[in-house]
């Protein structure tokens, strides 16, 4: 579920659905992440935020609402028993770029240090 500037929550998607927008010049600032029923393990990211650097916690809720702080990058990784049976990929729309390469289990999708912001991701899991 994505949060973007000047839209708010936005509605939950899964399995590589567009999260976000594109096309519109809408930063994601902030977003939350958890895994489907049925899986065993968690789900967590660490986000590069404007302003503020890397996060240094990984954690199912990333970046924040109301300080206009657009996410720049992204690592995502998986937790226990779900991390054995599958990856997590990841791809991001940055501003000024359009979309990045799919990333795999914590390898960092975006920029850092070109004031570029997500505007949107997706993400799925594949079987290992």
């Amino acid at each position: 579920q994505a949060h973007v500037a000047n839209i708010g929550w936005m509605g939950s998607v899964y399995d590589g659905k567009l999260a976000g927008t594109t096309g519109r010049n809408l930063s994601m600032e902030a977003l939350k992440l958890s895994l489907s029923d049925g899986l065993d393990g968690s789900i967590e990211a660490k986000a590069h935020v404007s302003n503020v650097g890397w996060e240094k916690k990984w954690s199912n809720s990333v970046g924040s609402t109301g300080k206009s702080q657009a996410i720049e990058a992204i690592r995502i990784r998986l937790k226990g028993a779900a991390a054995s049976k599958y990856d997590v990929v990841y791809r991001v729309h940055s501003a000024n770029i359009g979309w990045s390469s799919w990333k795999k289990s914590g390898k960092k999708a975006g920029t850092t240090g070109y004031g570029l912001p997500v505007q949107a991701i997706q993400i799925k899991l594949v079987k290992k």
